[in-house]
């Protein structure tokens, strides 16, 4: 967990409660990471901001790839009324926040497409991380260095 990696905290309500369930333990509060993603250090407030926005009071299907300490690696996508799913990240992506990392091992093909494309925008618009004009600003820098990876 070396790379600045988007961590998502969601409540979590059981779909099936048991009669010895207590109301303490309906709502806990789950820590997600959402692997693939390595979000700038000059973006990561405007990053953590975006991610609330987008997946506050939304369905979220989750499925779980690993544990880290007390953190779950997760492919998490928003559930839409229509029944598509939007993976979250996608927007981080977009916006030029971050960009994907070298450590996909676990997600699946699909979903490792759906980032790129996201990707690919970002550098096509010149947003974020990818409008860098100047060689001296720390977008441009960071591209330099990301680069060599």
């Amino acid at each position: 967990k070396s790379e600045n990696v988007p961590k998502l905290t969601v409540s979590h309500i059981p779909i099936i409660q048991t009669p010895f369930t207590k109301n303490s333990e309906l709502n806990q509060n789950l820590s997600l990471l959402l692997p693939g993603l390595h979000i700038h250090p000059e973006y990561l407030e405007k990053a953590r901001e975006l991610l609330s926005k987008e997946t506050s009071a939304k369905k979220l299907k989750v499925c779980l790839l690993e544990r880290h300490e007390n953190d779950a690696i997760v492919e998490a996508r928003i559930v839409n009324r229509l029944r598509r799913n939007t993976v979250v990240g996608t927007s981080l992506l977009y916006e030029g926040f971050g960009k994907i990392s070298g450590n996909c091992d676990l997600m699946s093909s699909n979903y490792l497409n759906v980032l790129q494309r996201s990707e690919d925008k970002a550098r096509r618009w010149k947003r974020g991380i990818w409008e860098a004009k100047t060689q001296g600003s720390p977008a441009a820098l960071y591209k330099s260095y990301s680069s060599r990876l």
